[in-house]
């Protein structure tokens, strides 16, 4: 019994307390656990490594991680195991995302043993060798043949040392290392890299030893950045490619380098940092062959064209995500305001139904519907329509003026600009106060139109420009409206107070004049001007008078399109045709109209004489002596001249099918000032400004 119970007490003791004298050491312990961890990730590796917590390296698209914790005596450490989930291409590609061990060494799936402590690396080199030592046996216990690197030196210079494992009995160890001041003169050439790559290489067989012949394959990456400190980029405009020049006592302060933005329109308004810093240019040169050091200096002086591979990429300006989100005066957050109303846009059927946030669709918009108050939204106004300004300055130099072309905008300093950069600020751009500053706009508009004042920021004589936005042209079209109707009432007050004064004199001379028109027959103008020195009727012999016309009809893009589709509904029938050739031709009709009415007896051919010149062949020896008599010139001179003159019509227009021919036939002598408008100024200009704008 005792002897039994005694056997059963030595079995609990051996259960209950079992030590493996085989890790013995914190040093054995070490390589236990890291042999643990590695068994672990490989399983999960062939499976789905994903799945245990791995996370997305920053910068690196396709290189994913996983850790775990060590201790080893008094310190920690963390094991960090680099994979790449999509294995695109060779461990010798390449790629843009690659981690720097990767492009240094040629490996894609690799483990990083470094210290839990403020700097991250291993000062001590015999403590680095040690690390290396225990991850080395616990991946040869695993069968793996993972590169295992660990931080040494001083964490700005990057520098590793690494050991891997390979099959059979070879290993290869790995030391990097960076420098980044006092460079010594021999390593900036490729020649000394050369050198120094040689003396690190050491091959080593079991039965003998073999002398390395020195041949290397190699791959290059140059970067080239720009703006480059210390030049100036300069491009004229005859030059193909810009050129840079150093700019003289620089002394590396780059405070006061001209903003990227200084010439363009929002300048004055707000200064945006610059989203892109720069550019940088990569160019590669990948699996090249160098047998000695001076096939390293005869590649050095190779060209840039001549690289393999050129990756042109921006430089982003840094700026932090949260940073940007709650920022209101940033272009994002502006930008995403105004997407949000466009999306909803379609469903409001007239502009006041943004302009409250009681509405059902303003409802649906989610950011801030803070309308200023009256007093900020009529300094706006005064600002957009400053008093006593007929015409400011549009272009301010000839960038502007083309970035505005580019875009199709509103060009630079225009009315219609000047109302976006104040919409971009009123009510931090949100859609409820664009809408009420747009309203109150429109009405200004309106004040203009009835009073015939003249818009500010808008030149004189001019018409839509069809390079600029539909906004832009409807008030370009709204202002010729103004100038026309304007004109029109000064001259019919100018006419009706000549036809008061005719009359006073005719009071104070008591009688009638014969050489003054009477009071039923006077015609606004008489439709005629002054004679033409050169030019006579060929039937008659009179002097040819030049007819007062129309002005050209002022058309907006979207009137164009409009008058174009009305043509094309009009179809291929007889009567569509006839219709849409009167419609193309009405401005020639008016012309031909009021020429007959200054000139009766006129002929078509002295209409294409005066209106198409280039339509009449002229016999230079007649045409030369025309040219040299003048207006008081004696009527004999033109007596001595064969007439009539030996011309003729041009070939397209002598042709028995041309519609000019037809038009001048059917076409009835009116003045302009009797005929139908071209365009009724008064009319469009009510459109624009209750409908179009």
């Amino acid at each position: 019994m005792d002897s039994d119970s005694e056997s059963e007490d030595l079995l609990l003791d051996d259960e209950g307390v079992f030590d493996d004298f085989t890790v013995a050491s914190s040093w054995e312990r070490l390589i236990s656990e890291i042999e643990a961890t590695c068994r672990k990730w490989q399983t999960n590796l062939a499976e789905d490594c994903l799945v245990c917590g791995a996370e997305v390296c920053d910068g690196y698209g396709r290189l994913h991680k996983v850790h775990c914790d060590l201790n080893y005596g008094n310190k920690s450490y963390r094991l960090d195991f680099y994979f790449e989930v999509d294995k695109q291409g060779t461990a010798d590609d390449w790629l843009m995302d690659c981690h720097h061990l990767q492009v240094s060494f040629g490996v894609q799936d690799f483990l990083v043993l470094a210290p839990v402590s403020m700097s991250g690396v291993i000062l001590d080199a015999p403590e680095a060798t040690l690390l290396l030592s225990a991850v080395s046996v616990a991946l040869s216990n695993c069968g793996s043949i993972w590169p295992a690197f660990v931080p040494v030196h001083d964490p700005t210079r990057k520098a590793y040392r690494g050991i891997q494992g390979m099959r059979g009995p070879y290993c290869r160890s790995f030391e990097a290392d960076r420098i980044g001041s006092q460079v010594p003169v021999k390593l900036m050439h490729l020649e000394g890299l050369y050198d120094l790559f040689i003396s690190k290489l050491a091959f080593c067989s079991p039965d003998s030893a073999a002398e390395y012949d020195g041949k290397v394959s190699f791959s290059v990456r140059l970067t080239y950045h720009t703006p480059m400190p210390g030049f100036e980029i300069s491009s004229a405009e005859d030059a193909l490619t810009p050129t840079a020049k150093a700019v003289e006592g620089f002394d590396g302060d780059t405070s006061f380098k001209r903003q990227w933005d200084e010439e363009c329109p929002w300048a004055e308004w707000y200064t945006v940092d610059d989203p892109i810093k720069g550019f940088e240019l990569i160019a590669t040169w990948a699996n090249r062959i160098a047998e000695s050091s001076l096939d390293m200096a005869e590649f050095e002086n190779i060209s840039v064209f001549e690289a393999d591979k050129w990756l042109l990429a921006p430089i982003m300006t840094q700026v932090s995500e949260p940073l940007m989100e709650s920022s209101n005066v940033s272009f994002a957050y502006r930008m995403r305001k105004l997407f949000e109303a466009f999306s909803i846009s379609k469903e409001a059927k007239f502009m006041g139904d943004f302009c409250t946030g009681d509405s059902l669709i303003m409802k649906r918009i989610t950011s801030s519907t803070m309308v200023p108050p009256t007093s900020v939204l009529d300094r706006v106004l005064k600002s957009l329509l400053p008093e006593g300004e007929v015409v400011s300055t549009l272009f301010e130099g000839r960038r502007n003026h083309q970035i505005a072309q580019d875009v199709k905008g509103a060009p630079t300093n225009s009315l219609f600009a000047q109302f976006c950069l104040h919409a971009m600020w009123f009510g931090d751009c949100n859609i409820c106060a664009i809408s009420v500053l747009w309203i109150e706009f429109v009405r200004e508009m309106r004040w203009y139109w009835e009073e015939l004042q003249s818009f500010p920021r808008m030149p004189r004589g001019g018409k839509p420009d069809f390079k600029s936005c539909l906004v832009h042209q409807k008030l370009q079209l709204l202002a010729a409206c103004i100038e026309r109707k304007a004109e029109e009432q000064h001259q019919h007050t100018q006419a009706v107070t000549m036809k008061r004064l005719n009359n006073d004199n005719t009071g104070w001379q008591g009688g009638a004049d014969p050489s003054l028109p009477a009071e039923g027959t006077f015609e606004e103008g008489n439709n005629l001007e002054s004679q033409e020195g050169s030019l006579m009727l060929l039937r008659t012999r009179d002097r040819m008078r030049l007819p007062t016309t129309q002005k050209q009809p002022l058309m907006t893009e979207d009137m164009l399109l409009e008058r174009e589709h009305a043509l094309v509904v009009l179809g291929d029938s007889p009567s569509g045709k006839m219709t849409r050739a009167k419609l193309q031709a009405s401005m020639l009709s008016s012309d031909m109209s009021a020429f007959k009415a200054a000139n009766p007896r006129a002929s078509f051919e002295d209409f294409i004489r005066w209106h198409s010149p280039r339509d009449w062949v002229e016999n230079d020896v007649f045409q030369d002596s025309l040219e040299s008599l003048s207006p008081s010139s004696s009527s004999n001179n033109f007596e001595n001249l064969s007439w009539p003159p030996k011309g003729r019509l041009s070939d397209r227009m002598a042709h028995p099918d041309n519609s000019w021919i037809q038009l001048w036939e059917s076409v009835d002598p009116v003045p302009a000032d009797k005929q139908k408008p071209l365009f009724d100024h008064t009319r469009e200009g009510e459109k624009s400004t209750i409908g179009r704008l």
